[in-house]
């Protein structure tokens, strides 16, 4: 499957995923949606919310942002830290995407939206 971000706006990713992996793995839209509501309820009413992006989430993050700009994010460095099985190993030798461990500062992009 080759990833294009009409699969990420279409869902198509989720579908394929879920034909893929086992379910426990892979979140139902439901579950999805709630984990969503969890934090947004978190989120002050009518403020903007404030992402940060490393790696490819600078160039493709998922949403339209408001603006954005480069941002340092102190306490924090980019690893290779996340086992994967999705495109990046097996279950028995995952491989390794890009994460955040304690310590150091990275660089990204911060990017606003309107919730």
């Amino acid at each position: 499957m080759t990833l294009s971000r009409k699969d990420l706006e279409n869902d198509g990713l989720r579908a394929h995923f879920a034909d893929s992996y086992p379910a426990s793995q892979v979140l139902t839209p439901e579950q999805l949606d709630s984990s969503i509501e969890k934090i947004l309820a978190t989120h002050p009413a009518g403020e903007d919310l404030w992402l940060f992006g490393y790696g490819s989430l600078m160039w493709s993050p998922g949403f339209r942002p408001v603006d954005s700009s480069p941002a340092l994010l102190r306490g924090y460095h980019r690893a290779l830290c996340i086992r994967s099985i999705r495109y990046r190993g097996t279950p028995r030798r995952p491989g390794l995407v890009l994460g955040l461990r304690p310590g150091g500062s990275c660089w990204g992009k911060i990017g606003r939206a309107h919730v």
